[in-house]
Parts: C-alpha cells; structure tokens; sequence
C-alpha cells in the first residue's frame, strides 16, 4: 500500500509541475485518514477529485467539442461528485478535533461561491496527486 506523507506532496508536485494551493488540508486529511483507518477512503477521495476535475474540464471546452453531447448531463454528474467529495471529506473527518471539524466546514461545506472557488483548488490538487500516485503504481 502507498504511504502519503509530505513528500509524496512534494513528489507529486515536481512530477505534475504544479503547486499544491491545499497542501496543508491534503496533509491533514491524510494524517486523519491514518489516525482513523480511512486511507482507503482517502485514496477514493483522490479518485474522486481526479474525476471531479475532468468533469470541470469538459464544461470549459464543452461547447467547442462536437463529442459532448448533453453539458446538462455532465453538470449533473459534476454536482453529484463534488456532493461526492464533501461526503468523503466528512468521512474522514468525522473522528477528527472540533478545530479540524470547524475548520473544513468552514472552508468546505457551506454553499458561497468562495466555497466552490476553494473546493475547486483542492479537487485540483487532489487530481494530481491522483496522477502521481498511478505514475507510481505503474512503476512498479
């Protein structure tokens, strides 16, 4: 099984060429995802951040690609998994300290705008990792 730590952030960083906006909250969702038996969860969380962010993808180029057929189609998708993301934020926080809990609640669960904005940057964050992690698994 993969091990994620701070490192794995960095690597996946150089490896991706980006910088990580949400590095802080990816390592505290992965230390809560070790302190309470959810790295799997956590693993499908990426995988779902990976997803969320193709899906946001083809809703920037989708008027200008003939193979995109209904957009109404793929925002519903995309509404249901970033609803996707939040559960499984919530699921891996759900042990966690009232600080961490308020913390992403703050940041992640209330319906603003800026809410979407920030989701938005972690998901993108995640979906890298996520592209990091298959380069790994191929690898070996």
């Amino acid at each position: 099984m993969q091990q994620y730590d701070i490192n794995t952030l960095n690597s996946a960083e150089d490896f991706t060429n980006s910088v990580f906006t949400k590095k802080d909250d990816i390592m505290i969702l992965i230390s809560e995802s070790y302190k309470n038996n959810k790295i799997e969860i956590f693993e499908e969380l990426c995988f779902t951040g990976k997803y969320v962010n193709g899906l946001m993808r083809v809703i920037k180029t989708g008027s200008n690609n003939p193979e995109v057929k209904s957009l109404d189609h793929v925002k519903k998708d995309l509404s249901d998994n970033m609803e996707k993301v939040i559960s499984q934020i919530k699921e891996i926080t759900l042990n966690s300290s009232v600080e961490v809990k308020n913390e992403f609640e703050k940041k992640y669960f209330n319906l603003i705008p800026e809410t979407f904005k920030i989701l938005s940057e972690l998901v993108s964050d995640l979906d890298a990792l996520k592209r990091y992690i298959n380069h790994l698994k191929r690898s070996t």
